[in-house]
């Protein structure tokens, strides 16, 4: 089984003879098992079938189903958390939606080697598409395209799109180079069920697969599905590349499907002053059916974890009738943290770094912007808090709340 799988990722090669194997004479299959043998170790280019059928050569040099463990080779496991089962698309696939279970209303991600390629099944490409084409594949990012009269049909959706991929490694890769052709790819687990991580939870779980590559996929963060026949692009599944990351590349903004929510984090030294200050403002203020769709939390470079709200930043939120969170705790940010967040909001220069560092630098942003660094006002007296109340609350309000409508709509 391992031969045949490396087989099919080294490109296999059939040996199609007018006879049985087994019908010639004992001269004839020694020379010939001889020449094959020399041809392996010269070349390594995997295991030979030997057949006379045909239909059964058509067969091994394409097979119908393979599993492979993905890894991604860009920054640690990504797209290549579970194993994924592939199929060329020149053979019917409902063999596949068999074997998962999956609803037929639910196509497979359609797998191409290039951008180019992908222009041949999709009808329309957006530059917002083009773009992201461009700066992220291969990698972890799946594109909702219109669909080309050359589409395969059973990956079209009812709505006339289909996902596409270009997947940043070499089995798939070199499948798709063998067969020339694309591939429609899933994950290899009963639809509904938790991904399947070794090839020995793939053969025990799915018996019916053909063939299952050797190894273990790590886990991981799936790649992000963006609708890209929308004017803003719009995510249906966070994931791998984040939202701030894609808005940079394309110059605009991207919105958040419906069933989505959007992440705000507030940073700033100790966790107990300023970041919960405009925590506590930014849930205040925003409109009920955004807060609805939108996730806020804070914590501090240098925070002890644990520690209490400033007593004078609840004081001067009440004065203006904010609610208050007088349970909260402080809690020192984490790469967990940097990673859960759509948007970061610092108060200084030093915290953009210490965010930066932990591999957030494309979500962050300076809250006062143009008007510079929000300063601490640990260690002074009421009208200082006041100051900077006021100052967070005009930046929200003016800055912030219209930045994060523009990506969950109006709730």
């Amino acid at each position: 089984r391992v031969a045949i799988a490396q087989a099919m990722i080294m490109k296999p090669k059939v040996l199609l003879m007018d006879e049985p194997f087994g019908a010639l004479d004992f001269t004839t299959r020694y020379e010939l098992q001889t020449f094959l043998l020399e041809t392996y170790y010269e070349t390594r280019m995997g295991v030979i079938f030997i057949t006379h059928d045909l239909e059964e050569a058509i067969f091994l040099a394409n097979r119908v189903v393979v599993l492979s463990p993905f890894y991604s080779t860009d920054k640690g496991p990504g797209e290549g958390s579970k194993f994924v089962l592939d199929v060329p698309v020149d053979f019917p696939h409902p063999r596949t939606i068999e074997i998962k279970g999956r609803p037929e209303k639910k196509p497979l991600v359609l797998f191409v080697r290039t951008p180019d390629e992908a222009k041949r099944y999709a009808s329309r490409i957006t530059p917002e598409a083009e773009v992201m084409m461009r700066a992220f594949w291969p990698g972890p990012l799946t594109l909702v395209l219109k669909a080309s009269k050359d589409a395969p049909r059973p990956l079209v959706a009812e709505d006339g799109t289909l996902g596409i991929r270009c997947p940043d490694h070499e089995v798939p890769q070199n499948l798709m180079d063998r067969l020339n052709l694309p591939l429609a790819s899933t994950s290899a687990n009963r639809s509904g069920k938790p991904p399947l991580r070794s090839g020995e939870e793939v053969e025990r779980e799915l018996p019916e697969v053909d063939l299952v590559l050797p190894g273990t996929a790590p886990g991981g963060t799936p790649s992000t599905v963006v609708d890209a026949t929308r004017t803003p692009p719009v995510i249906l599944r966070k994931g791998a590349l984040p939202l701030a990351k894609i808005e940079e590349v394309i110059g605009g903004p991207v919105r958040l499907a419906p069933n989505l929510s959007y992440h705000v984090l507030l940073v700033c030294t100790g966790n107990t002053c300023r970041s919960p200050m405009a925590e506590m403002l930014l849930k205040a203020l925003l409109p009920p059916k955004v807060r609805e769709r939108v996730m806020i939390d804070s914590a501090g470079t240098m925070a002890l974890e644990g520690g209490a709200v400033a007593p004078e930043v609840l004081r001067v939120l009440e004065e203006i009738e904010i609610p208050t969170d007088r349970g909260k705790q402080s809690k020192r940010l984490t790469p967990e943290l940097v990673e859960w967040a759509d948007l970061i909001l610092v108060m200084e220069r030093a915290h953009l770094l210490a965010v930066t560092e932990m591999g957030g630098g494309a979500k962050a942003r300076l809250l006062g912007g143009e008007e510079g660094e929000i300063p601490d006002p640990i260690g002074k007296g009421p009208l200082f808090y006041r100051m900077v109340r006021d100052g967070l609350k005009k930046l929200l309000e003016r800055d912030w709340i219209p930045y994060i409508q523009e990506r969950v709509g109006d709730g």
